[in-house]
């Protein structure tokens, strides 16, 4: 997959899907699908164009992203998109709608765009999908516009999901996704006592600018070399070892010590089993893991 900004220039014809794309839910989905499968059909090449920050995105929408850049690629192309343009919104924001249709059309080749029913573009957010329609026109330029996607009979948006996180209800956030919600991150060295008193863990400390998940304990699965391994994830301050100040995540993966130490480790929250709480003790601490292994392998299982 080739990766372009703004400078760059894609040189062929291309259907692009638009949008912010910050949790590539099921609405995005539908939306980039729409423009690989147009793509496949007349024999071009399929693109997303998304803001790399999310200063593109809605005003309105929960702060923190759900995915970071790297992981949004990764997902676009497991769609099956060719190319991603994905410029820092900088580069963009001056731009009157008919500036910035002009542009997709002899930078980026396009022939064909898709969006969704609310897409806003141009300086200020001042084009909505009618001005869409009268520059594509002007253009010649097919122009698909695809209905929201509904779930429980609310639309599914990024600002749902991010709230789902925010009470801890992963089942939900996996619904509106179409995937179980992951995360990815660097595992670090810590202070080693898990390895020595409770269990091993890898420990990845969470970027301030995703978004927020409730602290707590989860159910999860780690991938790893391309296979998903079982755990179970705490992820919080750590009151009763250590009491942080910034929440981490801290993952055991079940019946498995693997030296992972410097690698980003993708994690996947599959259901929320309890509140993090302060114990007592370490041990009190260590039965009640060993209470959540179990709970964990009861529902992974």
């Amino acid at each position: 997959m080739d990766i372009f900004s703004f400078e760059n220039n894609i040189g062929t014809p291309c259907a692009i899907a638009l949008g912010y794309f910050d949790g590539v839910h099921l609405g995005h989905r539908k939306v980039i699908e729409a423009a690989v499968g147009y793509a496949e059909k007349n024999r071009i090449k399929s693109a997303v164009f998304a803001f790399e920050d999310q200063k593109g995105g809605s005003k309105k929408s929960v702060a923190g992203s759900l995915y970071s850049k790297e992981m949004r690629i990764e997902l676009f192309k497991k769609i099956g998109a060719d190319y991603v343009i994905m410029p820092d919104f900088s580069d963009f924001c001056s731009l009157t709608p008919r500036e910035f249709v002009a542009l997709l059309k002899e930078r980026y080749g396009a022939c064909a765009l898709f969006c969704g029913e609310d897409y806003r573009f141009g300086k200020g957010a001042q084009g909505n999908v009618e001005t869409l329609k009268e520059l594509c026109n002007q253009q010649k330029i097919e122009l698909f516009v695809e209905k929201k996607v509904k779930f429980w009979g609310e639309d599914i948006s990024s600002s749902r999901i991010k709230e789902a996180l925010l009470k801890g209800d992963v089942s939900l956030a996996e619904k509106l996704l179409g995937r179980a919600y992951s995360f990815k991150a660097a595992v670090v060295g810590g202070e080693h006592i898990g390895s020595k008193r409770l269990y091993p863990t890898i420990n990845q400390p969470l970027s301030a600018d995703s978004a927020k998940i409730k602290n707590g304990v989860y159910a999860s699965r780690a991938l790893v070399g391309g296979k998903r391994y079982n755990a179970v994830t705490n992820i919080g301050i750590c009151p009763t070892v250590k009491n942080i100040s910034e929440a981490v995540a801290e993952t055991y993966i079940l019946d498995k010590n693997l030296e992972l130490y410097g690698q980003k480790i993708e994690v996947e929250l599959v259901e929320f089993l309890r509140d993090e709480r302060k114990f007592e003790s370490i041990e009190h601490l260590k039965a009640q893991i060993s209470e959540d292994i179990k709970r964990a392998k009861e529902v992974l299982n």
